[in-house]
């Protein structure tokens, strides 16, 4: 599996480092306790918000689902600690929001370097795919 993260690193998506948050949820940490830190956040990044019946053995439906987000070695792992039973993977949104707030700041102060701040706010509406109001909020919190 390549241990390269497909996003950079302004992204929202969860990452190993975020495991010391502590805003993550404990079942996020339990999966990393399992996985590691790296098989964890593909997994919550891939799944995350979904249920799924862990496989007993690599040949049922949901190892497909898996294998795309983690390697072989974590699904044995997980086999091993959950197998037969329904898995909940967190969705992480604290942590996401967090992460996508303090982007979008970092964003907005580069922004307005060369452009107003109402322009900057519509590029970003736009690129984060949320309301300028909302990005507005987020600026005056952070």
């Amino acid at each position: 599996m390549d241990r390269t993260y497909p996003h950079t690193s302004t992204s929202a998506a969860i990452v190993e480092d975020d495991f010391d948050r502590h805003d993550m949820p404990a079942s996020a940490i339990e999966l990393a306790l399992h996985l590691g830190r790296f098989n964890a956040a593909s997994i919550i990044n891939a799944l995350g918000g979904c249920s799924i019946k862990v496989p007993v053995i690599n040949s049922e439906i949901y190892s497909g689902y898996l294998k795309d987000a983690i390697d072989d070695a974590a699904l044995e792992r997980m086999m091993k600690a959950y197998g037969g039973s329904i898995l909940y993977i967190p969705t992480c949104k604290k942590t996401t929001r967090w992460k996508r707030d303090t982007c979008i700041r970092i964003k907005f102060d580069e922004l307005t370097k060369k452009i107003s701040g109402n322009n900057a706010v519509f590029i970003l509406s736009i690129e984060f795919k949320i309301s300028d109001r909302e990005i507005w909020r987020i600026i005056k919190k952070l």
